[in-house]
């Protein structure tokens, strides 16, 4: 069986020995090596798509750096937004600005990646940047909702004076 006619009937790669992935699957692997190619764009200076697309060499290294990068900059993201929820939940009146907050920075967030990836768009497209974005708002609101019941209808339905000390979120449960 020739490169060719494998790849005519649907597999995956470009034959049984083949180094070269199908173009159809050049999206879903660049995706998944996204810290692989972040960290060389960002570390390295790398900005050319040619040079950072398949194939694609893992760097222990970069990876590191980057998902270090990475996780400091959400919790300090996440820091922010409890300190934002603290303030909700204590000051009632309060809470509507502190939607409006929370939901312009995750706006922000996700056009300030945009434009910081502008050089590597073929590598990250819109799409992604967004569903990376909402999936991590998702993961962090689940978790964040299900620590501290009734918060939900304490920030989207502001009460005057001040809530109890026992709903404090930086306290804990």
């Amino acid at each position: 069986m020739t490169e060719e006619s494998a790849v005519g009937r649907g597999s995956p790669l470009g034959g049984p020995h083949s180094p070269f992935i199908r173009p159809s699957l050049a999206p879903a692997m660049i995706h998944a090596c996204n810290p692989v190619l972040l960290g060389k764009a960002l570390f390295h200076g790398e900005r050319d798509a040619a040079i950072l697309s398949l194939p694609i060499t893992l760097d222990p290294a970069t990876i590191l750096a980057y998902n270090g990068l990475h996780l400091a900059i959400s919790l300090a993201i996440g820091m922010i937004v409890m300190a934002l929820v603290s303030q909700g939940e204590c000051h009632p009146a309060r809470a509507p600005a502190v939607v409006a907050t929370i939901i312009a920075g995750f706006l922000v967030t996700i056009v300030a990646v945009g434009l910081l990836t502008t050089a590597i768009r073929p590598l990250l497209p819109w799409w992604s940047i967004v569903v990376a974005n909402s999936l991590a708002v998702v993961a962090a609101s689940g978790y964040l909702l299900r620590r501290h019941p009734g918060l939900w209808r304490r920030l989207m339905t502001p009460r005057s004076g001040r809530l109890s000390d026992h709903s404090r979120l930086i306290a804990g449960p």
